[in-house]
């Protein structure tokens, strides 16, 4: 089975678009955020995430919750490769996720 990565809080993108320019100046750091989901739309629990920076190889892990809800805050700016794996699922890669200070990014599945 597939997992997909659907957006999760158009709040948070409504207000970084009505405040961006305050937000990015105020931080040098982004966040990451989304929802880990099956085909169905089903959210999938206890999915394990790493955000790997594509330049330093450094790597951060997450877990998502039990809405399927997972974060990654105080990213410093960079391109980013993102991997999820659960049991059961195959694992999804993706790369080229660019992230800049004051950035809140919500992972889309295509």
């Amino acid at each position: 089975m597939k997992l997909q990565v659907r957006s999760v809080c158009q709040f948070t993108l409504a207000v970084a678009a009505l405040f961006g320019s305050s937000l990015h100046a105020q931080s040098i750091y982004g966040t990451l955020t989304g929802v880990v989901s099956d085909p169905s739309g089903a959210v999938v629990t206890g999915a394990k995430l790493q955000l790997k920076d594509q330049q330093s190889g450094s790597l951060r892990d997450s877990v998502s919750n039990n809405d399927g809800f997972y974060t990654f805050i105080s990213v410093p700016p960079g391109a980013y490769q993102l991997t999820i794996t659960a049991s059961g699922f195959e694992t999804l890669k993706q790369t080229g996720i660019a992230i800049l200070g004051g950035d809140k990014i919500n992972v889309t599945r295509p």
